[in-house]
C-alpha cells in the first residue's frame, strides 16, 4: 500500500483529518433499503434507467453524464416534484446559482466539505427552489436542508422528470477565468471558479454503494481504488494550486532540491488522482517537451470511449481534449 504523504511543510495546509460519513440527499431510502437502481435514479427520455447515472450513459455510450439523476419521491396536485435537497455532510456553501437561465444545471447550490481527506464539493443541480439561509459562506451541516427539487435548466426539463441531478468531486484551478477567457466562448462565465467545467466529479453512486458494502472505507481509499487510464508528466516548477488545496493526492513528499515537474495519473473521466513531484534528474529522464504521456491503458478507453483522454496521431500517443483541458486550468495560474 503506497504512503500518502503530508506537504503541509512546503504548501501551509493541512493534513487531512479523516474519514466521515455522507447521507443521502433526497428522502428516498431506495440505495439505503438495496432496492433497484430503477427505484431511485430518473431516467432521460430514452427510459434507460443507466442513461441518469454516472460515466458513459448517454447517446449509446458517446456521451458522458458527470452526476447522478436521482428521482422525486413526492409531488404536489399540479404534478411538480416537492422533495427536499439536503446537504450530504458538512460544509461551506461556496456557490449560489439562483437564476435558472444561466446554466444548464438551472439553479443550484455548490458546497465545499473540507472536514473530509481529501475536501471535495458537492454540487446539487435543478433545484426548483433555493432556500432562503443557503448563501455563500453559509455553514452548512449534513441533512441542512439546501431547496427543493425540482426541473431547472437553461433548456428546460419537463415536469414528469424533475430530478436532483447531484455530483462529488473537486475543483480545478483559480486560474479558471483566465482559462475561459483564452477560449473565445460566447458566454459570460456567470459562475466564476465554480462553473460547471471547472470541475471534475466522481461517481457518487459507486463510491456509495461500495462504502456500504464496506468495500472502501473513506473517499481515500476510494480515489485510491480507481483504476490509472493514463499518466502524464508535466515539466515545470510550479506547484498547482490544485496540490496546495488537495494534499492528499499527492503521493510522495516533494524533492530535497526543488520540484521539476509532475507524473500525474488520470482516471478514465479525468481526475487527476495521483501525483508525484519530480526532481531535475527525474523530469530530464522523460523526453519530451509539453505535457508528455508515458502510459495508458487502451483497454480501459476503449471501454469508456465518452471521454478524450488521449489520442493517438501517427503513433504518437497525447493528452486528447479532456486531460489537455484539465492541466491548462490546473496549471493557468501557476505558471
Amino acid at each position: 500500500m503506497r504512503m500518502v504523504l503530508c506537504l503541509a511543510a512546503i504548501l501551509a495546509v493541512p493534513c487531512g483529518i479523516g474519514a466521515q460519513e455522507l447521507i443521502w440527499p433526497t428522502p428516498r431510502p431506495a440505495l439505503h433499503e438495496g432496492r433497484p437502481h430503477a427505484d431511485y435514479i430518473q431516467p432521460t427520455e430514452s427510459g434507460t434507467v443507466e442513461s441518469g447515472m454516472f460515466g458513459c450513459t448517454r447517446t449509446s455510450g458517446r456521451q458522458f453524464h458527470e452526476g447522478l439523476d436521482l428521482k422525486a419521491l413526492n409531488r404536489d396536485r399540479r404534478g411538480e416534484a416537492t422533495d427536499p435537497v439536503v446537504a450530504v455532510a458538512p460544509g461551506v456553501v461556496r456557490h449560489v446559482n439562483s437564476v435558472s437561465g444561466r446554466s444548464n444545471y438551472g439553479r443550484y447550490v455548490v458546497v465545499e466539505h473540507t472536514g473530509f481527506s481529501p475536501a471535495v464539493i458537492t454540487l446539487y443541480a435543478h433545484l426548483g427552489s433555493i432556500a432562503p439561509d443557503i448563501q455563500p459562506g453559509a455553514q452548512v451541516q449534513a441533512g441542512t436542508q439546501l431547496g427543493i427539487m425540482g426541473r431547472s435548466a437553461s433548456t428546460g426539463i419537463p415536469r414528469e422528470r424533475a430530478h436532483l441531478h447531484i455530483e462529488i468531486g473537486f475543483w480545478l484551478g483559480r486560474g479558471f477565468q483566465a482559462w475561459y477567457e483564452r477560449q473565445k466562448y460566447p458566454s459570460k462565465n456567470e459562475h466564476g471558479t465554480f462553473n460547471g467545467m471547472n470541475v471534475v466529479s466522481m461517481d457518487f453512486l459507486d463510491f456509495m454503494e461500495q462504502r456500504r458494502r464496506g468495500v472502501v472505507q473513506d473517499l481515500r481509499d476510494y480515489i485510491q481504488t480507481l483504476p490509472t487510464a493514463a499518466t502524464v508528466v508535466v515539466k515545470t516548477r510550479a506547484v498547482p494550486d490544485f496540490v496546495q488545496r488537495y494534499p492528499d493526492l499527492v503521493q510522495a513528499a516533494p524533492p530535497a532540491t526543488g520540484i521539476a515537474g509532475w507524473r500525474i495519473e488520470f482516471t478514465w473521466f479525468g481526475l487527476p488522482k495521483a501525483w508525484w513531484p519530480l526532481d531535475a534528474s527525474e523530469a530530464a529522464a522523460v523526453q519530451g517537451t509539453g505535457n508528455i504521456v508515458v502510459f495508458h491503458d487502451r483497454a480501459i478507453l476503449e471501454r469508456y470511449p465518452c471521454q478524450s483522454i488521449i489520442r493517438t496521431r501517427g503513433g504518437v500517443v497525447s493528452p486528447g481534449p479532456k486531460m489537455q483541458d484539465v492541466l491548462e486550468i490546473i496549471f493557468t495560474a501557476a505558471r
